[in-house]
């Protein structure tokens, strides 16, 4: 047998990695309007002609906001909804488990006021959605290493003051949904605390979740931020404390801030999947395709280089 051949018969031999769980979110109409951002394509995504039968075929979960949910209008959360559910894409809301208060925690991202999960929940049910999912927003960094922005408090709440908030929230919505899945998101590549401590407080925190919430997290996914030096420390310390819960390992594949065009934050995404996916030596489970920037605002077609269902085309027929 030739060398060529022998390498083509261990290749058709040796079994594929598993296809990650791919998941979808852009920035909505709300949060472009808060920016003072140019509009984007968001909403025709759920028009049943929408050009992207191939990507939408791929993507298992899509995340929306809780501020889309709670202030767009009931006529278009009912499209988005219903439009999710005809191409049999699970819905995923984003979460706010960390308490705000009118001591500590208003405005910070991962924070809101008591009951809010559930009022978000509510309206998803009122209008005919299935949640699925709950992605919390970073509860653990900004519940307690956080500093705060201008004007806002920070909590620096103890790891497990923070799974019990958790816990609270996620108890009301599963009185809407039971059988609703919690994940977490947390970043790599924050400025503090060093590697070996983040690695430490992520294990701890899913420790501590599991035991507050009678379940383990569904996933944890990883928002790297790519343009800080240290993110690669940072992730291979967290990953295998991850590994080691046997809780599912997301990352989200993204652009930077600093891409200047929707063709540009497409290529930084590619580069970023290849990155972490030769770092891993397979993909994670899952696989978030979301920006929260200007880029891309292009969401359609799948077509053309540059739009995010694009991207996804790209990223699942390379798999």
């Amino acid at each position: 047998m030739s060398l060529s051949a022998a390498l083509t018969s261990a290749a058709d031999a040796a079994p594929s990695a598993p296809f990650p769980q791919v998941w979808m979110a852009a920035t909505e109409p709300v949060w472009r309007d808060s920016h003072g951002w140019p509009p984007n394509d968001f909403l025709t995504l759920f028009d049943p002609a929408a050009p992207w039968s191939s990507a939408s075929a791929r993507v298992n979960v899509f995340e929306l906001s809780k501020r889309f949910i709670d202030q767009t209008s009931e006529a278009d959360l009912r499209r988005v909804l219903a439009d999710l559910q005809r191409r049999g894409i699970s819905i995923a809301m984003q979460g706010t488990p960390a308490l705000a208060s009118r001591t500590c925690g208003l405005g910070i991202e991962g924070h809101g006021p008591p009951h809010d999960m559930a009022a978000t929940a509510r309206r998803i049910k009122d209008l005919g959605g299935q949640l699925a999912y709950i992605s919390m927003d970073e509860p653990l960094w900004y519940g307690r290493w956080f500093n705060g922005h201008d004007h806002t408090t920070p909590c620096h709440a103890t790891i497990a003051d923070l799974a019990q908030q958790a816990a609270a929230k996620i108890r009301e919505v599963r009185a809407i949904f039971p059988n609703v899945k919690v994940g977490d998101i947390e970043p790599v590549g924050v400025l503090q605390p060093e590697a070996a401590q983040w690695a430490a407080d992520i294990a701890e925190w899913q420790r501590l979740f599991a035991q507050a919430n009678a379940a383990p997290l569904t996933f944890m996914r990883l928002d790297v931020v790519w343009l800080r030096p240290n993110w690669e420390a940072q992730f291979d310390a967290v990953v295998p404390r991850i590994r080691a819960a046997n809780i599912p390992l997301g990352v989200i594949y993204d652009g930077t801030p600093q891409d200047p065009t929707d063709e540009a934050w497409v290529a930084s995404a590619q580069r970023h999947w290849q990155l972490i996916e030769r770092k891993l030596g397979s993909p994670p489970d899952q696989v978030a395709f979301q920006t929260w920037m200007d880029h891309p605002r292009a969401m359609l077609p799948e077509t053309h280089p540059g739009s995010l269902t694009w991207l996804i085309n790209t990223y699942t027929g390379h798999r």
